[in-house]
C-alpha cells in the first residue's frame, strides 16, 4: 500500500484511460481557445505533446513497449507539474461547484500525478510486466 495515498495506487490502465481523457478534454479546450485568439497554436501544441507524453508514460507503465521507454527527469518533471497544476485547477473548479468535477476524477489525477512523481514506489505496488521472449523453434 502506498504511504502517500493512503490506499493502492490505479492500475496502469485506468491511469492510461484517466490520462487520455484529459489529453482529449485539454485538446478540445485548447482548441476552442485558439479559435477564440486566446491563445497561440503553438502554446496548445505544447501542451499536447506534454499530454502525449504522460499518456504514454502512463502506457509504458501498463507494458507498451514502445519508444521512448524512459525520460530525462527534467521532461518527466515537466509532466508531473503539469499534471499537479491539472489537478489545481481541478480542486479550484470543484470548489466552485462547475458541472462534470467530481471528486472521483480529482483522485484520478491525483492517481496519474502520483505514478509520474514517484515512478519506483508506484511500481512495487503494480511492477512493468516485462517482455518475455520465446524459444527458438
Amino acid at each position: 500500500m502506498s504511504a502517500y495515498l493512503g490506499r493502492d495506487p490505479l492500475p496502469p490502465a485506468a491511469l492510461v484511460t484517466a490520462a487520455t481523457a484529459e489529453r482529449e478534454r485539454r485538446r478540445a479546450a485548447t482548441q476552442a481557445a485558439v479559435q477564440a485568439g486566446q491563445i497561440s497554436a503553438e502554446k496548445a501544441q505544447r501542451d499536447d505533446v506534454i499530454w502525449s507524453n504522460i499518456v504514454h508514460f502512463m502506457r509504458v507503465l501498463g507494458g507498451d513497449r514502445r519508444e521512448p521507454l524512459r525520460w530525462h527527469p527534467d521532461d518527466q518533471a515537466l509532466m508531473a507539474r503539469s499534471v499537479r497544476s491539472t489537478m489545481d485547477r481541478m480542486i479550484i473548479a470543484h470548489d466552485d461547484g462547475r458541472a462534470g468535477m467530481t471528486r472521483d476524477r480529482i483522485e484520478t489525477m491525483r492517481h496519474v500525478w502520483y505514478a509520474l512523481e514517484f515512478t519506483l514506489l508506484y511500481c512495487k505496488v503494480h511492477p512493468i510486466p516485462i517482455e518475455r521472449r520465446r524459444a527458438a523453434a
